[in-house]
């Protein structure tokens, strides 16, 4: 599925601000441009109180159940790490990688726009898996019952059979760095 096209990066830019040491987006104070007469209130009154109530206010602040930070901006919801990298580098970046692997850690030195394959490949292990280690199983054969494997260009490629835990942990270790893995501790 294609990701949700962002506004253009001077709009945005317009809007946020962006502090990349902390990750965080704030609201930037608006113009009266922005905001539309209603019955109610002129477009004065709106946006010296929208400014009242959110300029300087920090923005994203919303959490998925993934711990992805997301917001409203004009009419429509958004990530905010996609938001950030359309920020900094003008362009929509295909798929954003948390390189520490945590997803509310938006901070510039954490992120990096990759493939779909490369993002997946650094998928955190479920924590209904009953080995401590991806990839890492065991058999119950009697001479080398654990077993080491990795995904690699669309395919399960087998990394043997070992005597102990160790040997295969250290197989797919080694396959991780190969393969391009992150290796996150």
């Amino acid at each position: 599925m294609a990701a949700k096209l962002l506004p253009d990066a001077e709009t945005l830019r317009n809007i946020l601000d962006y502090n990349p040491e902390t990750g965080k987006l704030f609201w930037r104070q608006r113009d009266v441009s922005l905001f539309n007469e209603t019955a109610s209130r002129t477009r004065e009154h709106a946006c010296a109180h929208w400014n009242a109530r959110w300029a300087g206010a920090e923005a994203f602040t919303a959490s998925q159940t993934t711990g992805h930070k997301f917001g409203s901006l004009l009419g429509a919801s958004y990530l905010a790490h996609r938001v950030i990298w359309k920020i900094v580098t003008g362009r929509d970046p295909e798929v954003i990688d948390h390189i520490d692997g945590d997803p509310g850690n938006n901070k510039w030195a954490n992120l990096r726009s990759v493939s779909q394959l490369i993002n997946a490949r650094n998928i955190p292990q479920q924590k209904n898996c009953r080995h401590d280690h991806p990839g890492v199983y065991y058999t119950g054969c009697k001479f080398r019952p654990w077993r080491a494997a990795i995904g690699h260009s669309g395919k399960i490629r087998r990394l043997g059979a070992f005597a102990s835990k160790e040997a295969a942990v250290a197989a797919r270790v080694a396959a991780e760095a190969e393969c391009g893995y992150i290796i996150r501790k």
